[in-house]
């Protein structure tokens, strides 16, 4: 996940083999993306073990972006898509607010660590993606989940 036009914490790398599964020193990689998306640099020459990287920075508009590796020129051209979601400044907070606040109840692979977590938990917390559930409840209800947790619709 990347904040919009700030580059990737980590770059884009495609990895050129052969059919033998051997690297491909010296292959060119074009990196080509959805409209907004800059690569530095957008064509690169594999290094010794096969490998091209680039710098990559999603466009402004927060939202989902496509990136491709392609291998032009060969006799079977790779084409590789990956995507990559761009969140705007109240996105991120959120996210971050997610992470640090809310993923170690409704995450299954949260870590053992926290005090409270979704494995200790006798009720099992939905998926913030459980829109057939979260969907029926009112705003008030999730204001008050949010605020005091999932017993606070069994306090009235």
């Amino acid at each position: 996940m990347g904040v919009t036009g700030t580059a990737l914490r980590d770059p884009l790398v495609a990895q050129v083999n052969d059919d033998q599964g051997t690297a491909v020193p010296g292959a060119l990689v074009e990196f080509h993306g959805t409209a907004g998306v800059r690569f530095d640099p957008a064509a690169v020459l594999t290094n010794f073990s096969g490998q091209a990287a680039t710098s990559v920075t999603p466009g402004m508009i927060a939202g989902r972006y496509q990136f491709s590796a392609v291998t032009p020129g060969k006799a079977k051209p790779l084409s590789v898509d990956i995507v990559e979601t761009a969140l705007d400044y109240q996105q991120r907070v959120g996210f971050i607010l997610a992470d640090k606040y809310c993923s170690r109840c409704h995450d299954p692979e949260s870590s053992p660590e926290p005090v409270s977590n979704y494995d200790n938990l006798e009720v099992k917390p939905h998926p913030f993606t459980d829109g057939g559930t979260l969907n029926k409840m009112s705003g008030a209800d999730l204001t008050s989940i949010v605020l005091r947790g999932g017993r606070a619709l069994f306090r009235r």
